[in-house]
Formats: structure tokens, C-alpha cells, sequence
């Protein structure tokens, strides 16, 4: 039953490559900053290892910009050992909950270096906004469209914790843990 389950899952991840491959001869060649992009009949923007693909219609540059990061960031080296994890661990329930966590923490990554380098907040997320479109993600992608978008813009809205609240955390930690340490009780048992 365990190889058999590796077997879906190595076909499965055989056909999205082959689905990829297959856009990636048909679509249109350009170069972005030294970074291969392909123009495809695909709905939606993503990257693939150094590669980005792009729909023939037009695509808004920070779109373009989000997925330079993923590729930029090496992406799609932690999306590679967590697909090689998901065939060898197929039947456990936490790398799905594991792989969907990590996507999203790389799309956060992604939507940080874009509003890093100028962006205004309002016109990222008015972007975002634009591309509420349902989209079946492939496998070994990065794209810029993900299943919780809503999250994302939470994320990037949201107050962060300041320096002297992040070193109060430093300080009392240590107390915190000093202090278990100090009121546990051992009992001793009688041999």
C-alpha cells in the first residue's frame, strides 16, 4: 500500500511537470532582469525554479515583481525537498497541513520584498484585490494567486511588535522558564 501511494503521488507530480513543460514550449520567450519569462495561455502568474510564466494578457509589473522574489528568495528549493517529503510521506495528514504553510509563508516573503523595494501598501493591495481569481495551483510552483490571499493582506496590514516589545520577550523568557525551574517539585520514590 506505501508504494502504491508513492506511485500516485510520483505520477501526479509527473504530469504537473509535463503540464509545465508543455506551456513552456508554446508560450512566448522573453528576458526580465536576467530571469527567463514565458507568456502562456495560463490564467495566472507563477514561477517554476528560475523561470517565470506569465498569462499573454496583460500583467501588472508588481505581479511580475512578486514572483522575481520567489525566485530571487530560492523558492523553489524548499518547494522541491517538501515534494520529494510529500511522496515519501504520503500517508501522513501534517504534510498537507505542513506544505500549505509553508507556500503561504513564501508568499508572504514574496509580498514583503515587492513593498520593500517602494511599493505602496494601498497599491500592492489593490493589486492583490485584482487577482481574486479561483486558480488550481501545480506542484513545484510558486504563485502569486494563492487559496489565502485574505490572509496575506491581514498579514501585511497588521501592526508589528516593536524592538523594545521584541526584547522585553527576551527578558522574560529566561525568568519565566527560571522560575518552572525553581518551583517544580521532585518527588523522591522509595526504591
Amino acid at each position: 500500500i506505501y508504494f502504491i501511494g508513492m506511485g500516485v503521488h510520483i505520477v501526479r507530480l509527473f504530469l504537473s511537470m509535463q503540464n509545465i513543460l508543455k506551456m513552456k514550449r508554446q508560450g512566448e520567450t522573453s528576458i526580465v532582469d536576467d530571469i527567463k519569462v514565458f507568456r502562456t495561455n495560463s490564467t495566472e502568474a507563477f514561477s517554476f525554479f528560475n523561470v517565470i510564466f506569465l498569462p499573454k494578457t496583460d500583467v501588472p509589473l508588481l505581479i511580475t515583481e512578486h514572483e522575481k522574489a520567489h525566485i530571487h528568495q530560492f523558492h523553489w528549493v524548499d518547494l522541491v525537498i517538501l515534494e520529494i517529503a510529500s511522496i515519501l510521506l504520503w500517508f501522513n495528514p501534517i504534510m498537507i497541513v505542513y506544505k500549505r504553510s509553508l507556500k503561504l509563508q513564501h508568499e508572504y516573503l514574496a509580498d514583503l520584498s515587492v513593498i520593500h523595494k517602494g511599493i505602496s501598501l494601498s497599491e500592492y493591495l489593490t493589486c492583490m484585490a485584482n487577482q481574486l481569481v479561483p486558480t488550481k495551483a501545480l506542484h513545484l510552483t510558486s504563485s502569486f494567486y494563492f487559496q489565502s490571499i485574505k490572509k496575506r493582506i491581514v498579514m501585511l496590514t497588521i501592526k508589528r511588535t516593536s524592538n523594545r516589545m521584541s526584547g522585553l520577550y527576551i527578558i522574560i523568557i529566561p525568568i519565566i522558564a527560571c522560575l518552572l525551574f525553581a518551583f517544580s517539585s521532585h518527588t523522591n520514590h522509595p526504591s
